[in-house]
């Protein structure tokens, strides 16, 4: 008897924290890329918080390329791209362009900053 009260005290208590995790609001972050950087290049979330990014591109089409979260989207110029995701880890992860942009391509990176 004992056990099945643990057991049912668990199951309650994941039970509260998931809904309110469900009821935490979305992040929602804008970013803007341009030849050869983001803006902000930092982002900075809360962990297990939903959050939507908001990809624009100014002048050509990017991609934004989040390999921690297996993320890869491309930003066509003059469109919104939207990405839903909860970031479920802390850390530091780092993000880039994935589709080439020109000669400074390589440096066009940035980092998404999870904290708990």
């Amino acid at each position: 008897m004992k056990n099945m009260m643990i057991f049912l005290s668990v199951c309650l208590f994941f039970g509260f924290a998931s809904s309110a995790l469900a009821q935490l609001p979305t992040q929602e972050v804008s970013v803007i890329a341009m030849q050869f950087t983001y803006y902000p290049a930092q982002l900075v979330v809360r962990k297990g918080q939903p959050l939507r990014l908001y990809l624009t591109s100014t002048d050509v089409t990017h991609g934004f390329s989040l390999p921690a979260f297996k993320i890869d989207r491309q930003i066509k110029k003059g469109e919104i791209a939207t990405i839903d995701f909860v970031p479920d880890k802390a850390g530091t992860f780092p993000f880039h362009c994935s589709v080439f942009c020109g000669l400074g391509h390589l440096g066009m990176t940035g980092k998404l900053v999870v904290v708990e």
